[in-house]
């Protein structure tokens, strides 16, 4: 027989500002999502530059392209932080800031589609937005 327990939390506890986890709660992992994931669209680097104000905002972080517009005025900094890199290459910035998995999460909404092959930088640090670090427990 186990003891029993209670889990307790909060939306506040989970998301800063408060919004960011209803926001990703709703639309993370919709079917629309899912098929917006597994078509993924090839853009250039050209092409994304293309889409570099507050009204088309795209980003690049890691191998993949994103439509942040509806997020740009969400955006916890600021919109000014988005669109310093509207049309670029993002990757540096959104790294070393040191968002939370929510956030990172989050930002997988707006996936569009990636870099092609020839134009991916040549490392790409496996915590990029692209694939969360998942931990488990050794067995001893």
């Amino acid at each position: 027989m186990g003891i029993p327990f209670r889990v307790h939390f909060s939306y506040q506890f989970l998301s800063m500002p408060n919004f960011i986890f209803p926001l990703f709660q709703k639309h993370f992992l919709t079917l629309t999502h899912f098929k917006k994931i597994m078509s993924d669209a090839i853009f250039t680097r050209s092409e994304v530059s293309m889409h570099c104000g507050e009204d088309d905002c795209w980003i690049i972080v890691g191998n993949y392209v994103y439509d942040v517009t509806k997020f740009v005025d969400m955006h916890p900094g600021g919109p000014e932080i988005l669109l310093e890199f509207a049309g670029g290459d993002a990757t540096d910035a959104f790294e070393s800031v040191g968002h939370s998995m929510c956030a990172r999460m989050m930002l997988t909404k707006f996936k569009i589609g990636s870099l092609p092959e020839e134009e991916r930088p040549d490392f790409v640090q496996a915590e990029y937005i692209t694939h969360a670090k998942i931990s488990l427990p050794m067995a001893h």
